[in-house]
């Protein structure tokens, strides 16, 4: 099982994601990690979460996602929502 704390890097992506909370020190209520990327046209495949929503806080740089049939950037500050069952990509 993942424990908070636990660093994930991928040296294909540049991707770094770093576990803050998960479902065994929330009891299953919340899963919270920070996601680095680099920039580039790395582009997570569209895929869904059946049980839950799925956020991202755009904390420096920008951040495209495409969710349902909406595309955007987010900036700096932003909260993006991706609803329970819409589909959604980065």
């Amino acid at each position: 099982m993942i424990k908070v704390g636990t660093v994930l890097e991928s040296p294909q992506t540049g991707e770094r994601l770093v576990f803050r909370s998960t479902a065994e020190s929330s009891n299953g209520e919340l899963f919270r990690a920070e996601l680095t990327t680099q920039p580039g046209p790395y582009v997570v495949r569209s895929h869904l979460h059946p049980s839950q929503e799925e956020r991202f806080v755009v904390l420096e740089g920008a951040y495209g996602y495409k969710i349902g049939n909406r595309t955007g950037t987010g900036s700096p500050g932003e909260v993006i929502i991706c609803p329970i069952g819409v589909p959604h990509s980065q």
